[in-house]
């Protein structure tokens, strides 16, 4: 059991540090010597060597190509291997991959290693946000998120690391060290693969409940015959139809429809309440892209020596050390304060840092040790901000809100989104800022702010605070039509109303009234007592103003005896 579980917590955790170690890696290889000297240009008869803007983009964005091939995979073959064939198959990937850039072949060759390479990114982001939200209790998802968040800054600041401890090794060494780092990282989420348990949710499809209540007792630590872990095979065996061709007598007794095919539910994605959730995860994929940190994590050693820092290997394993640093405390505020509150004090602090840094750019010279320090201690700040909140709340975001029907479709299209945002900004950022191209430099700043802001807007109007809710509860908000903005409310409200249910089982009668009037938490009405003990209705709705929006509560005993008698 100790090594099924470690096999669980292992496969989680270092498919993220693959994913943080991957940007690190290239960016440090872009800016070796010996690397330029391989693949780079000269316009001094051999001097001077650089790499081209596009021989940069190449060699970074073009494993996002295998990264969409990546997350369109799982959608394919996840009911036939299951989540942990997934990883494995984006172990060998990745092993693969790293095997041809080691050989350092010429550069159409490199760049098909980096496609093998994206291919494994492409699975890993596509599977290790559904498999941890599926096996994960409702209580500990923000805390589990946080920790996946952390590992992938592990992984940025091994890389950032290790090219700053081998930036000055002869030959190939000073950046084939860094990328040969990754085949070990392989090699043991390969082996955490094998003895990780299967998903609960792919086990139901299979037609495997007592296995997916197995599953759920390891990674949640409770019993397999406890009451939670029913509940939710239960709801498991409700929402996913099962794909298992074994027959018994009941199916044939009451035969149950087909299960629909992906692209059923694909098309289901993008119809009724479906809609809301297919767009809320994809907007965030997106977004936190768009406000600058792939720029950081993979030009930022490039753009810093550009822009006069001295040591520019020091300065990125700094920022990837402060984002490792500034993760750890999400751990417990992803649930104390709540995604939404975490999205936007951050993205509002990104913003200030990031204007900022440009308008110092803007009213000093060019090349100004005040311009360039403030450069630095922005960088510091805006990379601080993300990894406290953006970065683990990002990929809670994009998991939480997808229904379970719908999983494997929104979560292809959200990476579909992700991956194709991280082209376009990787693959144009170099051309930005390079002095041979449109030659921005800092005030790229800007382009970062803009950004942001609109992040900022649209976390406040499109995100919902889902801190707690189980899936059903998370079904209820977008059935209900709850607008981001009063998700806390209607929480608080549901939250009393089933306590208002629980104490009217115990015999007490509770009136919950107000709200906005969908059938919901809010406007539910109890009446405590059970059959044996005289139950009293009472109908709030009659007696309050419909308008009113605070949730009142009465709680009172009820006398049975003189409810009797008075009868």
């Amino acid at each position: 059991m100790a090594v099924v579980r470690w096999g669980s917590n292992a496969d989680d955790r270092l498919t993220a540090a693959i994913v943080g170690y991957d940007p690190g890696c290239m960016n440090g290889v872009l800016g070796s010597n010996d690397f330029k000297q391989r693949y780079g240009v000269s316009d001094d008869g051999g001097e001077t060597m650089y790499l081209t803007p596009t021989t940069k983009s190449l060699f970074s964005s073009l494993a996002v190509i295998g990264a969409l091939i990546g997350c369109f995979i799982p959608a394919a073959v996840t009911n036939k291997i299951g989540r942990k064939g997934c990883f494995m198959m984006a172990s060998v990937s990745h092993m693969i991959g790293v095997c041809i850039l080691l050989a350092a072949p010429p550069a159409a060759v490199f760049i098909l290693g980096r496609i093998f390479i994206g291919v494994a990114l492409g699975l890993i982001t596509a599977i290790s946000g559904a498999y941890l939200n599926e096996a994960s209790s409702p209580g500990l998802r923000g805390s589990i998120f946080s920790i996946l968040q952390q590992m992938l800054t592990v992984g940025t600041v091994l890389s950032n690391g290790i090219n700053w401890a081998t930036k000055s090794l002869p030959g190939a060494n000073s950046w084939r060290v860094s990328v040969g780092f990754q085949f070990l990282i392989s090699i043991v989420m390969l082996s955490a693969s094998l003895v990780a348990p299967e998903s609960p949710s792919v086990l139901v499809r299979w037609g495997r409940s007592e296995d997916a209540a197995n599953s759920l007792a390891i990674t949640q630590g409770l019993d397999s015959f406890s009451d939670e872990v029913q509940t939710i095979v239960r709801r498991l065996e409700k929402d996913s139809p099962s794909t298992s061709a074994i027959i018994t007598k009941e199916d044939m007794l009451h035969p149950t429809p087909p299960a629909p095919t992906f692209w059923t539910l694909f098309r289901e994605c993008f119809q009724g309440t479906a809609l809301r959730r297919t767009l809320l995860v994809a907007a965030v994929s997106a977004l936190c892209l768009s406000t600058g940190f792939v720029f950081w994590t993979s030009y930022g050693t490039t753009f810093l020596a550009d822009a006069g820092v001295s040591d520019a290997y020091m300065v990125s394993f700094i920022l990837a050390a402060v984002q490792f640093a500034c993760t750890i405390p999400t751990i417990w505020l992803t649930d104390l304060l709540g995604r939404r509150t975490l999205l936007l004090i951050g993205t509002s602090i990104m913003g200030l840092v990031l204007f900022l840094a440009g308008l110092l750019y803007t009213v000093l010279p060019r090349g100004h040790p005040t311009a360039t320090q403030m450069l630095i201690a922005g960088a510091v700040t805006y990379i601080g901000s993300y990894g406290a909140t953006w970065g683990p709340v990002t990929w809670l975001v994009m998991a939480e809100p997808l229904s379970a029907r719908h999983r494997i479709p929104q979560t292809t299209v959200t990476f579909a989104v992700y991956w194709l945002t991280y082209l376009v900004i990787g693959f144009a950022t170099p051309f930005l800022v390079d002095r041979s191209a449109v030659n921005m430099g800092p005030y790229i700043c800007y382009l970062w702010f803009g950004g942001v802001v609109v992040a900022l807007l649209w976390v406040y109007a499109c995100v919902p605070e889902l801190t707690g809710l189980s899936e059903g509860q998370i079904d209820m908000l977008f059935e209900q039509r709850v607008p981001a903005w009063r998700s806390k409310a209607w929480k608080r409200e549901m939250i009393a109303a089933e306590e208002a249910v629980v104490a009217a089982e115990r015999g007490v009668v509770v009136v919950v009234s107000g709200g906005m009037g969908h059938n919901s938490a809010e406007t539910l009405v109890v009446a405590g007592g059970d059959c044996g003990k005289g139950m009293k209705a009472v109908d709030a709705g009659e007696k309050d103003d419909k308008k009113q929006t605070m949730v009142q509560h009465e709680v009172r005993e009820v006398d049975s005896s003189s409810d009797s008698d008075r009868e």
